[in-house]
């Protein structure tokens, strides 16, 4: 803080930008440095519930209702109680008026910071489709069906960060772009930036960690072939026994895909380089290879693994096999 002042930092995301590694960390410190409200969290130590009641938005069955009036008054008296700048963390500020809740919260606050800010994460467009797709494979309530290649030609033009940072920037708050590269260290990087220096023992530890391909291409079966979300559940847990079911996300499209994209996300770098100096790694050769599909052997895994789904488990095998190479 500078001369005293405080600043209540809203952290916007987007999803996949290492959100779950820096909401871990935040959710348990214990407010002495900066406040963390520990209000409206869900369990992965993320704001979303305090989001999803503050707009009315019920849809997911997690959300517990709450009134969201008294949710920042709450947040108002954990940050009486305690020094330093005030941290609001969530992915699903995206699309949503974040404005109109900033200010919500500043007049709740009543004067205990000075300012405000909205905080986003950059990471490589790429890199993001793969983890994204992933996490809407995995995603119980998403429940994706579509094939990498399908996903990603139909989101891309939605991949693009300029239009939702003009979006936020006009809500007349400065936002402040972080770059998520280099990964190993962002989750320091952001506590510094928003006044957290208490860093001996933190570690950027990965959190909610994508499927392996096997373990996707397994899901995305039972995504499609399942009748019911119970037998979606079930097919998912019996996935999980899997060996190595979970590692970090793999380039999964294919060459005509990405020349499709391209120019959209090309022209959305030079934006970034641009108005904020945003710097991308290099992707090797050899990290561009579609890896979207199954040996014999992983096949036979996915077989095995299903095998207690009874009827269930040849048409999430029979789905599966579509991708043997």
């Amino acid at each position: 803080m500078l001369n005293g002042a405080r600043k209540l930092f809203v952290h916007v995301g987007p999803a996949k930008t290492g959100t779950s590694a820096i909401q871990y960390v935040l959710s348990r410190q214990d407010n002495t440095q900066l406040v963390y409200p520990k209000i409206g969290l869900w369990a992965d130590g993320s704001h979303h519930n305090l989001v999803f009641n503050f707009f009315g938005d019920y849809r997911r069955p997690e959300v517990v209702r709450e009134n969201a009036t008294e949710l920042l008054a709450r947040i108002r008296d954990d940050a009486a109680k305690a020094p330093g700048n005030v941290v609001i963390s969530s992915e699903n500020f995206a699309g949503r008026d974040a404005g109109s809740f900033i200010n919500a919260l500043r007049s709740a606050l009543d004067g205990l910071v000075d300012q405000a800010e909205i905080i986003f994460v950059y990471r490589e467009h790429v890199s993001l489709a793969a983890s994204l797709y992933n996490q809407s494979v995995k995603d119980f309530f998403l429940c994706e069906r579509r094939s990498p290649n399908e996903f990603l030609r139909e989101r891309a033009l939605f991949m693009r960060y300029r239009p939702e940072i003009e979006r936020l920037q006009q809500t007349g708050f400065p936002v402040r772009v972080i770059n998520y590269h280099p990964s190993d260290d962002l989750v320091l990087r952001f506590l510094r930036y928003v006044g957290f220096t208490a860093l001996e023992g933190v570690k950027n530890e990965a959190r909610n960690v994508s499927l392996s391909v096997k373990g996707l291409i397994g899901t995305l079966a039972v995504n499609n072939t399942a009748g019911s979300a119970e037998e979606r559940a079930d097919g998912f847990a019996a996935l999980r026994k899997m060996r190595k079911f979970f590692a970090p996300s793999r380039f999964i499209f294919a060459p005509q895909t990405m020349q499709v994209v391209e120019p959209l996300l090309a022209e959305d770098r030079q934006y970034l380089h641009e108005r904020f100096g945003i710097e991308l790694p290099v992707p090797a050769s050899g990290e561009m290879e579609d890896m979207f599909h199954l040996s014999a052997s992983e096949l036979q895994e996915i077989e095995a693994a299903c095998v207690p789904l009874g009827g269930q488990a040849r048409k999430i095998v029979d789905f599966a096999a579509r991708y043997l190479r």
